[in-house]
């Protein structure tokens, strides 16, 4: 019965609804600090699975755990500590909402 038709299909606009509700949305990751460019306003850690994550900061970007350190720069001297960063996504850029020290480095 369906032999020699096409089937069209519109498109999903469900999938873009789908996307954009991910893009927004406020997601972790946890690793171990490699370093900061505090210039670039740059967080680097080391994730679980051995590969480098980037996440881009503001000075709104709060710092909270073992330390007392407020800001994302005041870490730059600590690589090596164990944090969990909380990020949204914007196309392809990571941006930390939140950083939280689980373990500082000794």
């Amino acid at each position: 019965a369906w032999a020699g038709q096409q089937l069209r299909l519109g498109p999903s606009d469900g999938g873009r609804r789908a996307a954009a509700a991910q893009e927004g949305e406020v997601r972790t990751a946890s690793g171990q600090l490699v370093g900061v460019d505090a210039t670039a306003q740059v967080l680097t850690i080391k994730g679980g699975d051995g590969n480098d994550l980037r996440f881009s900061y503001s000075d709104a970007t709060k710092v909270t755990g073992e330390l007392s350190i407020s800001t994302v720069a005041g870490l730059s001297a600590r690589a090596g500590t164990q944090l969990t960063v909380h990020f949204t996504t914007k196309g392809l850029q990571r941006m930390a909402t939140q950083v939280d020290v689980v373990s500082a480095r000794r």
